[in-house]
């Protein structure tokens, strides 16, 4: 099966592995924005300040003055004897094993044999990427500061971009973040565009719902992954709302445009999926049939009479 798209940027080379290719699998590769699709000269931009909505305080009501309670009545002690300890017994729990690693898998492209590490469990890690843009930056709350983080400002239509917020909380308390980003008031994914990547992490969800807890005295960044609509366009309105509670709760705001750009011929992905009855595999290359190179995100959709499968992106 050979499907062709026309994408963001070049991309690196992906091998995608997994088992029970006997379901209707459906892949959906995007582009990164760290290393293509951002287009032309990438200026840094001037970070605007958050416009910071503090949340309603409740109104303090009238306390009626207090009144003792009368003294409890008189009550003879128990003096009957405590219960012998019930023992506890029985071996200590195991440790819990560590997964052993699943050996690599062999795909078949072009009459050639080619192995490929097996799909893993992610691990999560809330370092901040180097090189990127502060669009919005500010101290929020007393002692907490918030940054907007983007890889530029102009990107190739339909491109997938990687935002994140940084909070620094120097505060003595964990501070919650729960960030949203939207394009133009909403996303291809929202108007149903069969185009837009299936996104599964937390990018959309209202800046109210519970977010990421940042330690007190540390540093985190917090990825999203928004999908950019497929026009053209020289303003598009990238919008971050974001949610901080620690102590107090407020919303954060913050927008800037984005230049989109039309995608060319040279940027366009073949991806070649071959499935049988043991596993699936997915090999993706350039216009010219090339290895190429860039950062990509991946996301896998399957189906069978008996399950759907749902492989979150990575």
């Amino acid at each position: 099966m050979r499907l062709t798209t026309c994408l963001a940027v070049c991309l690196a080379f992906l091998m995608g592995c997994g088992p029970n290719a006997d379901e209707g699998v459906a892949v959906g590769v995007q582009t990164g924005e760290a290393g293509g699709s951002a287009v032309g000269v990438q200026t840094s931009p001037t970070p605007v300040g958050w416009r910071v909505e503090p949340t309603a305080t409740p109104q303090a009501r009238a306390t009626r003055p207090a009144v003792a309670p009368p003294p409890p009545p008189h009550v003879q002690p128990d003096v009957r004897p405590a219960p012998p300890p019930t023992p506890t017994g029985g071996p200590p729990l195991a440790a819990i094993p560590t997964p052993t690693p699943l050996p690599a898998l062999a795909c078949q492209f072009d009459g050639r044999t080619v192995s490929a590490a097996a799909p893993g469990v992610a691990s999560t890690s809330h370092a901040e990427t180097s090189g990127l843009l502060t669009l919005a930056a500010g101290e929020v709350l007393p002692g907490v500061f918030v940054d907007l983080r983007l890889s530029a400002t102009a990107f190739v239509a339909g491109a997938v971009i990687r935002p994140e917020t940084r909070v620094r909380n120097t505060t003595t308390a964990p501070v919650s973040v729960a960030p949203s980003f939207s394009v133009n008031g909403g996303g291809a994914e929202v108007v149903g565009d069969p185009r837009s990547f299936p996104i599964y992490i937390r990018h959309s969800m209202p800046a109210a719902s519970p977010g990421t807890l940042v330690p007190p005295g540390e540093t985190w960044s917090v990825p999203a992954l928004v999908q950019l609509p497929f026009a053209a366009q020289r303003d598009a309105q990238f919008q971050a709302d974001v949610g901080i509670s620690g102590g107090q709760v407020v919303r954060i705001q913050a927008a800037m445009p984005l230049r989109l750009t039309a995608p060319t011929a040279a940027q366009e992905l073949r991806l070649d999926v071959r499935a049988d009855q043991q596993q699936w595999c997915l090999r993706a290359t350039d216009a010219q049939g090339g290895t190429p190179t860039g950062p990509f995100f991946m996301a896998l959709q399957g189906r069978s009479a008996a399950r759907d499968v749902h492989r979150p992106a990575a």
